[in-house]
C-alpha cells in the first residue's frame, strides 16, 4: 500500500487495512489530525505541519524496516551456506571442504574481491 492509499483511508475515517508497522503509525497518526481538523482542534497549518512529521517518521520506519529486512536475508544466506559447508566437511573431511567451509564462514571470497587492493596476503 502506498502512502498516498494509507492518508486516503485515513481521512475517510475507514477502519485500518492491514498494515505494517510504519505504515499503521502513519495510518493512526494521519487518521487522528484528520479527526482532530474536522473537530476543530487544529488548524489546516497545523494539520500539514502533522502530516509534514508523520510522512517524515513514515519513511523512516520504512528505511529501516527495509535494512532490517536485507539484513535478515544476508544472514539466512551466511549460514545456509555455513550450514551446507559444514555438512560437506562432515562428510568428507579434506582441506578443500575446510577451505569451502572457512570461505562460508568469514565469506572471504566476497571479501577478497572487495579488498583485493588492501590484501596484505597478496
Amino acid at each position: 500500500m502506498t502512502a498516498d492509499d494509507i492518508l486516503l483511508a485515513a481521512a475517510s475515517g475507514a477502519e485500518p487495512p492491514d498494515l505494517n508497522g510504519a505504515e499503521a503509525l502513519l495510518f493512526c497518526r494521519m487518521r487522528e489530525s484528520y479527526r482532530a481538523f474536522k473537530a476543530g482542534e487544529i488548524s489546516k497549518a497545523q494539520g500539514a505541519e502533522r502530516k509534514a512529521a508523520a510522512m517524515t517518521e513514515y519513511r523512516q520506519l520504512q528505511n529501516a524496516l527495509e535494512r532490517g529486512t536485507q539484513a535478515a536475508h544476508t544472514l539466512s544466506r551466511i549460514f545456509t551456506a555455513m550450514e551446507q559447508t559444514a555438512s560437506a566437511y562432515r562428510k568428507e573431511r579434506s582441506l578443500d571442504t575446510a577451505d569451502r567451509l572457512m570461505q562460508a564462514v568469514y565469506r572471504l571470497e566476497e571479501r577478497r574481491t572487495q579488498n583485493d587492493d588492501h590484501d596484505p596476503v597478496k
